[in-house]
């Protein structure tokens, strides 16, 4: 199975979440979508794309904070119960930190922009 590998990026000195088109390294800085104005590999962090869609259709980053069903008991929609998790690599073999299945989920934020919603 394949999927699409795509990147966006969180500029931390701009607090901005940049589309990632195209990508450069070089000796320690990092050249988003061609731009003049190269950025030290410390000042950004790049979220790769899972190659999934939540159940609206909004592709799912490492970083998103998903709201997912995780108890058929109390809460919303049928009677389920939904939490915000962070989605994060775990490794080869363990993929990404989905809970629940991801068309029942839905992306409501990101670490960077929307870090309260982990609370």
């Amino acid at each position: 199975m394949s999927r699409e590998i795509k990147f966006r990026a969180w500029i931390k000195k701009e607090q901005a979440m940049k589309v990632v088109d195209e990508i450069g390294l070089f000796e320690g800085w990092v050249e988003v979508n061609g731009g003049l104005q190269p950025y030290l590999v410390d000042d950004v962090e790049l979220m790769q794309y899972t190659g999934l869609k939540d159940k609206n259709g909004v592709e799912i980053y490492e970083g998103d904070i998903l709201s997912e069903p995780v108890s058929p008991v109390g809460g919303k929609d049928g009677g389920y119960l939904y939490l915000p998790r962070e989605i994060k690599w775990l490794g080869a073999g363990s993929g990404y930190s989905l809970y629940a299945p991801y068309a029942a989920s839905e992306v409501i934020g990101n670490i960077h922009e929307n870090p309260e919603l982990l609370k």
